[in-house]
């Protein structure tokens, strides 16, 4: 769904509810559109406003249970839970000082998934919820009113946890993050020591627990609510240089993605080009032009569904902002268990979150229109529901 034939505008974060529903959040008509397991649709929520219920320009949705929470533009009041039961939604009040607004993490800002650009950073992993209402936001120093000692370079992040009044109940975390290292190699061109999503912290809300990882480390640290050490769970490093056929599969990708899915101009200019000057250009984009980083990431990306934690950033041609075709399963409770591997087989494939059977991703179609699919998980990579 999404595009012309839909009255979705820009998806901007899609969230599998506890009971197995579709949320999709809509910048562009500031509303939630919920979809049951078959695709359609029981209900609308919110709408453009600035009063309770209401949105200016929403970022990232959050499932708390029965309710929803919604991380929107308004800088007084960011925060908004909807009660799926129908009980009047909850605003919050002024926010912690922080980066709430200007999220120039390290790289362009991306408040949305759009067609044709995604940004360095996906916004929508500052938030999380748990089944019993837990909700935490990931804060960084304000970049565009850094206080006194701040490092651009390596800023410090903190993850707040809230109850369902959005009183602050927790610090779950403070995370540092290594500094950045480049080189220049043309004009306004740059080569980085390491991934640009890689030194952001990562965190998930699961079931009784919370995992965090760090983008530059192989380890993720699952916590009980009483902060014991419930697991660590260990990946092979990331040491790993990205080869000649990874930076082109990847070019190839973009290509595919920006011209030949772009418009008939596009397409045109590109068909009139010799073989040696697409050639030329496949080279100049996976080494000159497009920001690889000399090694593999990590960890870039996880979530938690029920007694499950979904690990990525293992393929070295995952998209800039951290978005995996590859993904690890592992069950946290009652033992750890390496459940299994799914892999995309491609980039493009964006996962915007993961039910207990089932995956929710965003992909472009030939059209350049992004949809929203579910795809439906094999029985080994089964989670037990949350709750």
């Amino acid at each position: 769904m999404g595009g012309a034939d839909s009255d979705l505008i820009h998806v901007a974060d899609v969230e599998v509810t506890s009971e197995g529903h579709v949320a999709i959040l809509d910048r562009g008509s500031q509303r939630i559109v919920v979809l049951d397991s078959a695709g359609s649709r029981l209900r609308k929520i919110g709408r453009r406003g600035e009063g309770p219920g209401e949105f200016l320009s929403p970022f990232a949705l959050a499932d708390v249970g029965e309710a929803l929470v919604v991380w929107d533009s308004r800088v007084s009041t960011p925060l908004t839970r909807l009660d799926l039961a129908d009980r009047a939604p909850v605003v919050s009040g002024p926010p912690i000082p922080g980066d709430w607004l200007q999220v120039q993490l390290r790289g362009q800002r991306s408040f949305m998934e759009e067609p044709a650009r995604w940004g360095w950073e996906d916004l929508t992993r500052r938030i999380d919820g748990s089944p019993d209402g837990r909700v935490a936001h990931l804060i960084q120093p304000d970049e565009s009113n850094p206080p006194p000692g701040f490092d651009l370079r390596a800023p410090v992040a903190t993850i707040v946890e809230y109850d369902g009044e959005f009183h602050i109940i927790d610090t779950l975390a403070r995370m540092s993050a290594p500094e950045i290292e480049s080189e220049r190699i043309g004009a306004g061109l740059e080569r980085f020591n390491q991934p640009l999503f890689a030194p952001r912290p990562l965190f998930a809300l699961g079931d009784g627990w919370t995992a965090f990882a760090h983008g530059d480390s192989a380890f993720v640290t699952v916590l009980s609510l009483q902060k014991d050490t419930v697991a660590v769970i260990e990946f092979p490093d990331g040491d790993r240089r990205i080869r000649e056929h990874e930076r082109y599969a990847y070019v190839d990708w973009n290509i595919e993605e920006s011209v030949l899915k772009g418009s008939s101009e596009q397409r045109s200019r590109f068909a009139a080009q010799s073989r040696k000057q697409i050639e030329q250009g496949r080279r100049a984009l996976a080494y000159d032009q497009f920001a690889f980083s000399d090694v593999t990431p990590s960890i870039s990306a996880i979530y938690a569904v029920g007694d499950c934690l979904w690990l990525s950033g293992f393929n070295a041609i995952d998209n800039p902002d951290g978005t995996g075709a590859a993904w690890v399963a592992v069950r946290i409770r009652p033992s750890l268990d390496l459940m299994g591997v799914l892999d995309f087989a491609k980039p493009g494939i964006r996962v915007r979150d993961f039910g207990a059977t089932s995956v929710v991703a965003t992909v472009r179609d030939e059209n350049g229109i992004v949809r929203v699919h579910r795809y439906s998980l094999p029985n080994p990579l089964h989670c037990r529901p949350p709750g």
